[in-house]
């Protein structure tokens, strides 16, 4: 059976023969415990590292470890332990006598009997936890629908791992946009940030593939989802038509949830940082019978922290619980909910007053915060979700979803001044306006993927369907007293002493001036079909047809009642990857833009979708296995029916827009996301994009050019439990209405000592510098939060 029995030195010597650094082998600690970050994926190469970090020799048929995969190895391990834990679900099992270890099959009783019942089939999605590594070597189908690596997908594809998200603290999706390559952050107010890539804002957050659309103007928790139910973040750049059907040709956003795990494990974290800010984490996870065919998790979440603007403070809660029951060997039923609960006081409604009268520019403390005492902007979300999954016996599999998620908000607000500042602070008004609203999202979809063979070659298809509906409901009232003017605005006495101490209404919010319902129903059926012309060359065809119909109206009669429909609206898409060498591959793709809009004009319509092409170039790189990615890419995006600001308020008091056709933008981003070396992760990347109309650059609020960079070292040696980090994100200069803000760095520091096997301590900080600059939205600014010091204790099971 055995044709020849191979040393770990020759394995690695064949799998790492095209590589760029090399690894010397470690003298073995038999006894002691070492810190390892080997990452998940094939389990060749793992085992050749760990063979290198521990100076074991691993004896074993080459054959035997082909197409079998590891979790990887996480922490602190002595050399029996470490290597069982880097084998366990393979199948195989390891006999140790003094330096050599000879890998061999394992029984078929026992722990073997417990992984045959569990569900063989190909996962579309990698795990990224427990690998220590800032790229994903597994699969992701965010993209395509299709489980690909990131060399494999012909589109730039960014993903933020649970071990970034960790040694930087990225405790809310905000938090990890920031440090993600290509895409970008404004601030609007205390509660409402709008994401931005290739120069167009990121309308679609996805939970676990399924869609929702988010609105800047009425914030309803979905973008402040607490990282702590996250296994990765997905991040896809240029259109996503394919798969949502709205092609918005800036990113979407897919973030995969906490799987269970078919051992006990968990942790729990404290921390405490600057402005009284505290925290603490319980994820839970676990077999619920002795074979591990039911599995459950549990997370939760609270903050109460004050903040760096004055009389801010925002308690947060987060809850999530899943199971997973394995009905049959290849059935796969999932269930779960989440809960995010966010409630604020001192919430202002917008940033600090730009220029004045004068066009000089009005520079107030970092800490001022335009809002009454008791402005408050509540946010909850939840959902429920269940699928069932099916892998049949030829390797195909089917899976169905659906998803209720509920959002909603009850903000009364005092603040957002407008009108033309005075030099003696008067001359401006402000907002004294309540919002109520809730959204309702019924999602259900369908896939059906696997592969297939066609002229002595495999390919591969995925077909799949969606069909979702949105209810929307809210009501903005306003004080019948104590208003110097109409339509919820009253006069500010003087802008610099602020609005602190303003009274709340006597009368309260009582009078409603709108209560708009909404309805958006949406479906689709789409395609894409992999075809694998050569070893070389592969090539991606796919379409969707999509239907889409909007309602709105008002029990007032304020809104004019109206209606969009798009019927049989087709979004093709087409990849093509080359192989150029074992390391580097090029590729293009193509897909066009279709997105039905929220935006509304002057007279309060809804604009026409947005229409037009998204194209793609590009190189990728693959390294070690998978275990190192990098990737140079050109854009270029041609739009109409492109919402640009009037820069004047609506019917219903929000901003209003006019379409301009003839948008193009063109841009290139280089990314690399991995392992430099043994223990050395690092993420970062550089963007620069242009948008223009009629030669005129728009969307100049945003930064043309912006660099960002994340990497840790884990040491060796004596300091072997300590890891050490560092972040540095660049924004170019920023303008809106002849008003520039200038370019500026972010420096950001971590570092974490592994006191024992179950203990570990972490000190973040973010800003290390103090930088003192500012972010321009609208006719405002908000300057970037101060210095913030964050220490934390973590206990792991």
């Amino acid at each position: 059976m055995y044709r020849s029995l191979k040393p770990t030195a020759l394995y690695l010597a064949m799998t790492c023969a095209s590589g760029l650094l090399t690894y010397a082998p470690l003298p073995l600690q038999a006894a002691e415990a070492q810190q390892f970050t080997i990452p998940a994926g094939p389990l060749g190469p793992a085992l050749t590292r760990f063979g290198e970090q521990t100076g074991l020799r691993l004896i074993m048929p080459s054959e035997l470890v082909q197409n079998v995969q590891t979790q990887g190895l996480q922490g602190q391990y002595e050399t029996n332990a470490g290597l069982n834990r880097l084998l366990e679900g393979s199948g195989l099992r390891a006999t140790i006598s003094g330096d050599t270890a000879v890998i061999e099959p394992g029984p078929q009783t026992g722990v073997l009997e417990l992984n045959s019942t569990s569900i063989s089939g190909k996962a579309d999605e990698a795990i990224t936890e427990g690998t220590g590594s800032y790229t994903q070597t597994g699969p992701s189908s965010s993209a395509t629908g299709l489980a690909l690596t990131l060399r494999e997908t012909p589109q730039s594809l960014t993903v933020t791992t649970r071990q970034k998200i960790e040694d930087f603290n990225l405790q809310t999706i905000v938090d990890v946009i920031e440090q993600t390559p290509g895409v970008n952050t404004y601030t609007v107010d205390s509660e409402r940030i709008q994401f931005e890539s290739r120069g167009f804002n990121v309308n679609n957050i996805q939970y676990d593939g399924i869609s929702i659309p988010i609105s800047i103007g009425y914030a309803a928790g979905d973008l402040q989802s607490n990282t702590a139910i996250y296994e990765h973040i997905d991040v896809i750049k240029g259109s996503d038509g394919l798969m949502l059907g709205q092609g918005r040709p800036g990113a979407s956003i897919n973030m995969i949830r906490k799987k269970p795990t078919r051992e006990f494990k968990g942790h729990i974290t404290a921390s405490a940082g600057s402005w009284d800010t505290y925290r603490s984490e319980l994820d839970l996870s676990a077999p619920l019978t002795q074979s591990g065919n039911i599995r459950g998790r549990l997370v939760a979440s609270y903050r109460d922290a004050n903040s760096y603007l004055d009389y801010y403070e925002k308690k947060d809660k987060a809850f999530y619980g899943v199971l997973e029951v394995d009905l049959t060997q290849n059935t796969l039923w999932t269930m779960g909910a989440d809960y995010d609960d966010h409630d604020p006081t001192g919430s202002n409604w917008s940033g600090l007053v730009q220029t004045n009268a004068n066009g000089e520019f009005v520079k107030m403390p970092r800490s001022k915060n335009i809002a009454t005492r008791w402005s408050s902007w509540p946010q909850q979300s939840n959902s429920f979700f269940s699928s069932l999954e099916h892998n049949f016996e030829n390797g195909w599999s089917a899976k169905i979803n659906y998803e209720r998620r509920f959002s909603s908000y009850d903000a009364q607000m005092a603040g957002s001044p407008s009108g033309t500042l005075q030099a003696d602070g008067t001359g401006l008004k402000m907002w004294v306006v309540g919002y109520e609203g809730e959204n309702k999202q019924d999602s259900f979809s369908f896939k059906l993927d696997g592969k297939y063979f066609f002229l002595d070659r495999e390919h591969s298809l995925v077909v799949g369907g969606n069909v979702s509906l949105l209810r929307f409901e809210s009501i903005t009232t306003y004080p019948s007293e104590g208003m110097t003017t109409s339509w919820g605005q009253t006069d500010l006495a003087n802008y610099f002493t602020g609005i602190n101490n303003w009274p709340y209404p006597t009368s309260g919010y009582d009078i409603v001036s709108n209560h708009p319902k909404e309805t958006t129903r949406q479906r689709g059926l789409y395609f894409a079909n992999r075809f694998s012309l050569n070893d070389d060359l592969a090539i991606i065809l796919g379409s969707r047809v999509s239907d889409y119909r909007y309602r709105s109206a008002s029990t007032e009669g304020y809104f004019y009642s109206e209606a969009q429909s798009e019927t049989g609206v087709l979004t093709p898409y087409a990849g093509a990857v080359y192989d150029l060498t074992n390391n580097f591959s090029f590729y293009v793709s193509y897909t066009s833009i279709f997105e039905p809009q929220s935006n509304k004009n002057l007279q309060g319509t809804v604009l026409a979708p947005m229409e037009g092409d998204n194209y793609e170039a590009g190189i990728k790189g693959e390294f070690f296995d998978g275990r190192l990615n990098a990737s140079l890419a050109y854009f270029r995006i041609e739009q109409d029916n492109y919402a640009i600001s009037t820069g004047e308020l609506g019917p219903d008091g929000g901003t209003a827009y006019e379409a301009a056709d003839g948008v193009i933008t063109k841009g290139y981003e280089f990314e690399v996301s991995g392992e430099l070396a043994s223990g050395w992760q690092v993420q970062g990347g550089y963007t620069h994009r242009v948008a223009r109309r009629q030669d005129k650059k728009i969307v100049t609020e945003n930064p043309e050019n912006t660099f960002k960079l994340n990497t840790t070292y884990t040491l060796q040696g004596a300091l072997h439990g300590m890891t050490i980090g560092a972040g540095a994100r660049w924004r170019d200069k920023t303008w809106t209405n002849n008003f520039v803000a200038d370019s500026y760095w972010l420096l950001d520091a971590m570092a974490r000592y592994q006191i024992n096997k179950n203990l570990s301590g972490s000190l973040n900080v973010s800003n290390l510098l103090d930088e003192k600059s500012y972010r321009l939205y609208s006719s405002y600014y908000t300057w970037e939060e101060p210095r913030r010091i964050t220490a934390s204790v973590r206990w792991d099971f």
